[in-house]
């Protein structure tokens, strides 16, 4: 696989060309046009990638909009700018030294010559989100795509070569093939990969001694809401926003909610409140209008709405039910008041309702997955959604945010609880 070690190393002199000397405010600038152009949902490359999400990756037309509007709404240069500036202090440090305070020592951030991006099927977001972090800290970026699923990758760089044919030199997928993943990882400065854990321990193993590695793996988010969230009033409005984080990534990738706890007590119970989940899951699909080949997705749901039922007569519950679509595949609901029953994944828009009494019993229900912990949307009072959140960090959450709003992380997020780019790049400081 000579080929793939001749392209990273071209991927190197080209940033050593183009990049060294080139703004960090120039690239983000770029970038953020691109992503003005493919928020125009007429764009050639936008309407492209949706027909691929659709074909291929097996997402909704509406689905697949969603995903790409939250994307690109993130990556403008204005967000780009106040990411640098939250992890680095001034963005110009990765184009000169510059001042770092008292005592007249200066400092400059260097990003590596070359990173290899390994990446997953799941979701499309993060390989692109991965290279523009990449270009931010000046680097050449070389990508492995899934076999099973390429996602838009390719499509984006195709648009970045029209826009910018500079910073596009500096990117490039590799070739598939036997031996990618071992000359890739022994050629780059930084491996980041994404995908489970199995995946990362095989690529870190890869890793040659003195480089870096970053592994994104499997995570798990779902939902807490507290019997005052539970109102008549606002029920209908949050199970509309809790259908929404199913629906949009079609529960694949880590920010899709497994399960939401809904305390009892409250003036909507969780089984009705689970209803009204399933009645908004069924509007959004009446909306989507998007024709699928379901029979993989009504297989997998029925395998799980199978399982489930013998969990049910095993346990004797006499407080569990289920709604599903119509055609089956689409969405399943499920209800029980088993709070202790986690399921570690789930996928294919299949969520469980499950009613508590006590905050404690969430808690000792999701403690053995704590370093597997991701979002959480929490819906309480104020003072009480704090309290909640302190805990919640404190068992591994990286990130609690609103019912709704899962599926749409800020730039800044601390993803799997670590900085994006600070942890990227290498630093040198100039004293007096």
């Amino acid at each position: 696989m000579a080929g793939v070690r001749a392209l990273l190393r071209q991927l190197a002199a080209e940033r050593a060309r183009r990049l060294d000397a080139r703004p960090v405010r120039s690239i983000a600038a770029s970038i953020g046009r691109l992503s003005r152009r493919w928020m125009n949902r007429s764009d050639f490359y936008r309407k492209k990638a949706v027909r691929r999400l659709v074909s291929r990756s097996g997402f909704s037309e509406g689905a697949s909009n969603a995903l790409l509007d939250s994307l690109f709404l993130e990556l403008t240069e204005k967000k780009l700018m106040r990411l640098l500036r939250s992890e680095l202090g001034d963005p110009a440090v990765l184009d000169r030294f510059r001042a770092a305070g008292e005592g007249g020592v200066a400092t400059r951030a260097r990003g590596p010559e070359v990173i290899f991006h390994v990446f997953a099927a799941n979701i499309p977001n993060p390989a692109i989100v991965s290279f523009v972090l990449g270009m931010l800290v000046k680097s050449a970026n070389a990508g492995k795509v899934s076999s099973r699923d390429p996602g838009i990758l390719d499509i984006y760089l195709e648009s970045l070569k029209r826009s910018d044919a500079d910073l596009a030199r500096t990117n490039a997928i590799v070739p598939a093939g036997p031996g990618t993943l071992e000359k890739g990882c022994a050629e780059a400065d930084l491996i980041v990969a994404y995908g489970s854990d199995a995946t990362l321990d095989l690529v870190k193993r890869l890793v040659p001694a003195g480089r870096s590695f970053h592994g994104y793996g499997h995570r798990v988010s779902f939902g807490l809401f507290a019997r005052e969230a539970l109102t008549r009033a606002n029920a209908p409005a949050l199970a509309k926003k809790t259908a929404r984080d199913v629906w949009m990534a079609d529960q694949r990738g880590c920010l899709s909610p497994v399960v939401v706890f809904a305390q009892e007590g409250g003036e909507t119970s969780p089984a009705g409140f689970a209803a009204q989940v399933a009645a908004s899951l069924k509007d959004l699909w009446r909306r989507d209008r998007t024709e699928h080949d379901l029979f993989g997705r009504a297989a997998s749901i029925e395998a799980e709405k199978a399982a489930r039922a013998v969990r049910f007569l095993r346990r004797r519950l006499g407080a569990g039910s289920f709604w599903e679509s119509r055609p089956r595949g689409r969405w399943i609901v499920y209800h029980d008041d088993a709070p202790g029953e986690f399921p570690f994944s789930s996928g294919n828009q299949a969520v469980h309702v499950k009613s508590f009494s006590r905050e404690e019993e969430v808690f000792r229900a999701i403690a053995p997955f704590g370093r597997h912990l991701q979002a959480v949307a929490v819906e309480a009072g104020a003072r009480e959604r704090r309290a909640l959140a302190a805990k919640l960090a404190a068992l591994g959450a990286n990130r609690v945010c609103r019912a709704g709003r899962m599926q749409r992380p800020p730039l800044t997020w601390h993803h799997d609880g670590r900085p994006n780019l600070s942890s990227w790049v290498s630093w040198t400081d100039l004293e007096a």
